[in-house]
């Protein structure tokens, strides 16, 4: 009976060792699924960026001042974002029992010592391995945050951006209102220009059918 409680706190070690390697695993596939997510981030504030550079440098309203701002803004963040969740996802140093004097230790040890001795290293490697997972969450953690605060920035960037596009008072609907000034002047002009030429065409004839009928009066019957 004796052996058998040690074996059982073995086994319980054992397992909550195993436990704590397969959190600190399940943390690492969630920094490579974040890292994706601020991949993805980065290309429509890329987007979004080269937009805004090509229209709205120098910022000529209020509304292009915080569109420009705020697009700064995004990419701050994302660079931040990033680097949070990459260090969590290089975060390492999970501890495990030492191998190399096994072989040695079981040969010279009693098997109900060998149960009790490797389970208190498996219990302190345990509680290191907590820890250590722990801070891995915790820059997770906010690197979740992050990523939750950039995304919705880039939908407020992309709120206030198509909305700029459709103001009347864009640079776009300006550029569109001078086209159409230009359009309707052309159009005046030739309306002013065109009666003139009509006019002149007129008289022209005018003229040429006198100079014929005076050059037929001047003909000898």
């Amino acid at each position: 009976m004796g052996i058998d409680k040690y074996k059982e706190l073995y086994n319980i070690s054992h397992k909550l060792l195993e436990a704590e390697y397969a959190r600190f695993g399940r943390i690492s596939q969630k920094a490579t699924a974040y890292l994706s997510v601020v991949s993805i981030l980065f290309g429509i504030a890329t987007v979004f960026g080269k937009a805004v550079v090509a229209g709205f440098i120098p910022p000529k309203s209020l509304l292009e001042w915080l569109i420009l701002n705020l697009c700064v803004l995004i990419f701050i963040l994302l660079g931040i974002t990033w680097f949070t969740i990459f260090r969590a996802y290089k975060m390492d140093g999970l501890k495990a029992p030492p191998h190399n004097e096994l072989p040695e230790f079981y040969h010279n040890n009693k098997l109900v010592d060998i149960y009790y001795s490797m389970s208190k290293a498996f219990a302190k490697a345990t509680d290191e391995n907590i820890a250590v997972t722990n801070r891995k969450a915790d820059l997770l953690a906010k690197g979740y945050t992050l990523v939750l605060v950039t995304g919705f920035l880039t939908v407020v960037l992309s709120v206030l951006y198509f909305g700029y596009l459709w103001s009347p008072n864009s640079n776009h609907a300006s550029k569109s209102s001078v086209l159409n000034d230009k359009v309707t002047l052309n159009a005046s002009q030739r309306r002013q220009t065109n009666p003139d030429l009509a006019q002149s065409i007129t008289q022209s004839n005018a003229v040429s059918n006198s100079n014929i009928m005076n050059s037929n009066n001047a003909t000898p019957q």
